[in-house]
């Protein structure tokens, strides 16, 4: 299995906060709450299950991708779909920064490709 710590906490450019627990599997779940501004009551949740692997072991990068659900009580639900390169162990071991793309959409007519980055702590 590429990760090996069981909790990563996570942080994303769209001041989006995600909390993910491993287990034995392949597949592990992510929750994320998204703040539009300092209250919660108009943030975003979203709900994935995800996976991750190695591309390259000496180099301590990863392909981490999953798919995922949001609600938020201004918007309506829609469809997500993460795509990361993952470079483990920067700086110290339990660090790591995720570049990538995500995919959104509400199934019926809109579409997005967003840029993520993110950084992770492991713990």
């Amino acid at each position: 299995m590429a990760q090996e710590k069981r909790i990563t906490a996570s942080y994303y450019n769209s001041n989006e906060f995600g909390l993910a627990l491993f287990n034995n599997k392949n597949f592990y779940p992510e929750f994320r709450v998204e703040a539009k501004n300092e209250q919660l009551k108009d943030a975003s949740y979203s709900f994935f299950l995800r996976n991750e692997f190695n591309l390259d072991k000496s180099l301590d990068i990863d392909l981490s991708w999953g798919l995922g659900f949001s609600y938020s009580s201004e918007e309506d639900e829609y469809m997500r779909l993460p795509v990361y390169i993952t470079k483990k162990k920067v700086f110290c071991d339990n660090l790591k920064l995720m570049v990538g793309i995500e995919f959104k959409t509400e199934l019926a007519d809109e579409f997005k490709l967003l840029p993520k980055i993110g950084v992770g702590i492991n713990f």
